[in-house]
């Protein structure tokens, strides 16, 4: 068979050759802060997906836009599957959208429960998915809850529960 009757892929199809970015399987809640977040990013690889379709002469811009194309493909499926949480009001209970500060017995720190796609420890962002967030989720300020870490199980206490900006 000739080489001109086979399609190559334009990296717009699932068959591009990458894997799809994968999912938890877990109901995607987000607070509006990261709603807002993943449509920025949708935004943003669709206006490079864009440039460098213009430019799709410059060799090596075949790979970068199938990486697009799936990470557009997933950021789509965020955004439509995107449960977004009312964090105005968390009171004394810990829910998505709170800022907690727990006491670990040694020091304190706080962090602010988030959906899967907006965490980043780093700057303090937890997820409800992960092992902290899942201690915390649903607790009450003054409670004392095991946060089970690889690194062994620690008993924290909430300090203080507030509602983020």
């Amino acid at each position: 068979m000739s080489r001109a009757f086979v399609k190559e892929s334009d990296g717009e199809a699932p068959d591009d050759g990458l894997p799809e970015k994968q999912e938890s399987g877990r109901p995607n809640y987000v607070t509006e802060q990261g709603l807002a977040d993943l449509k920025r990013q949708l935004d943003d690889a669709a206006a490079e997906r864009k440039r460098l379709s213009t430019a799709k002469d410059e060799l090596g811009s075949k790979a970068p836009l199938a990486r697009l194309a799936r990470d557009i493909r997933y950021l789509q499926r965020r955004i439509a599957d995107a449960i977004l949480v009312d964090t105005a009001a968390t009171g004394d209970d810990v829910t998505l959208g709170a800022t907690v500060t727990i006491d670990d017995g040694q020091q304190r720190r706080t962090f602010t429960i988030v959906g899967e796609d907006q965490a980043d420890p780093a700057r303090g962002l937890i997820s409800w998915t992960s092992p902290l967030g899942n201690a915390l989720m649903g607790a009450k300020r003054g409670a004392s809850v095991v946060w089970q870490r690889p690194m062994g199980d620690v008993t924290i206490t909430i300090v203080d529960v507030g509602s983020r900006g």
